[in-house]
């Protein structure tokens, strides 16, 4: 999901991936023609290291990379309609799969302003809104059993 946040007399953007219960597991590589425009848009970036292409393409590190260049994708649009943005991964504690894609994926960005990884944990805890709606958010997203 995205959400659109006025910036001034511009726009922001951020976008959100929720990985709940999933693992981060190898993609196959995305077809030739996909796969030109991914790097187009990744290049254009600047904000990947020198060794990307190796450590994303293919890898159980491909879908966050793919979340990530929608979010960059937009901040390249000839329209200039944002100014700036991030994309947002977020995903239980309990998820390790996840906490440690998410660790090695910061590791291949060269700028890191517009990615960042939270567990929902956190996103809970930076909510300011009623204690009823946190009380709430808790017991159904968070408070998982051990024999779950």
């Amino acid at each position: 999901m995205a959400f659109e946040i006025a910036a001034g007399d511009a726009l922001a953007v951020i976008g959100v991936e929720v990985k709940y219960h999933e693992h981060a597991v190898a993609e196959l590589v995305p077809r030739a023609a996909a796969l030109a425009r991914y790097i187009e848009v990744s290049e254009r970036s600047g904000v990947f290291r020198p060794s990307w292409r190796a450590e994303l393409v293919g890898t159980d590190l491909q879908q966050i990379w793919l979340d990530h260049l929608l979010l960059l994708s937009m901040l390249q649009h000839p329209s200039r309609r944002w100014s700036s943005g991030r994309f947002v991964l977020a995903y239980p504690k309990r998820n390790t799969s996840y906490d440690a894609a998410a660790r090695r994926y910061q590791a291949v960005l060269r700028d890191s302003a517009t990615f960042e990884a939270r567990t929902l944990e956190e996103l809970v805890s930076l909510y300011g809104g009623p204690q009823t709606t946190i009380a709430l958010l808790r017991e159904r997203y968070l408070a998982v059993s051990l024999d779950e």
